[in-house]
């Protein structure tokens, strides 16, 4: 089960990163990949994790509640992100483009 959950969370992050690495080339401006990347990450972390819980193998000295205390601290830290995301970027572009470089 080790093997099989480590090969799955590289696929997973590979994958992730192969389908928003291709996309964003396409995307033109990039402003914030670090946001689709840190929902994909926290997404594929605590799934991956709450399996390893669910299926008894984590040892004695690991605790479920700790997986969901650095989930929620996690959490925090990814709405945060998307708030800085929101409120900062995109309040300083035009329809994706950048308002100091628009006629450049």
């Amino acid at each position: 089960m080790v093997t099989f959950t480590a090969v799955m969370y590289g696929l997973a992050m590979s994958a992730i990163g192969w389908f928003f690495g291709r996309k964003d080339a396409e995307d033109i401006p990039i402003y914030d990949i670090g946001l689709r990347s840190h929902l994909a990450t926290y997404l594929i972390f605590m799934s991956i994790s709450l399996v390893w819980f669910w299926e008894g193998y984590h040892s004695s000295l690991e605790n479920i509640r700790t997986l969901y205390i650095t989930g929620l601290i996690w959490g925090c830290f990814l709405v945060a992100h998307l708030l800085v995301y929101f409120l900062v970027i995109r309040r300083k572009s035009i329809d994706g483009l950048d308002k100091n470089n628009l006629f450049e």
